[in-house]
């Protein structure tokens, strides 16, 4: 009866963590940006609840740079120019905004 008792607790306790872990990590909402693939043809992106204080490389901008950030999450966005959130800083875009319609990015870190 002990053993059954410390399972469901312990296996209680792990759900618990498991499932608030993720929660308070997340920006809430949608980073959408555009790729231009091999084909010089437009790709529309999104991130849905991207991790907060992770550096996210950007599906699509291995050959090109991506354009059009639009950050409709809660957090502040910064856009850098390499992959790996390596290189110059491009633009940090607060929640709600665009970033500049010139500036190219690779990769991306949403404020925690």
């Amino acid at each position: 009866m002990r053993l059954r008792t410390a399972l469901t607790a312990g296996t209680a306790a792990l759900v618990l963590v498991l499932s608030t872990a993720g929660s308070s990590s997340a920006a809430a909402g949608e980073f959408r940006y555009t790729s231009v693939d091999l084909n010089n043809v437009q790709v529309r992106h999104v991130l849905e609840d991207p991790a907060s204080g992770v550096c996210i490389d950007l599906e699509g901008t291995a050959n090109l740079p991506a354009l059009l950030g639009r950050n409709y999450t809660d957090a502040e966005a910064t856009l850098f120019q390499d992959a790996a959130c390596e290189g110059d800083t491009w633009w940090v875009v607060n929640p709600g905004l665009n970033a500049p319609a010139g500036a190219r990015f690779r990769s991306v870190v949403f404020s925690g």
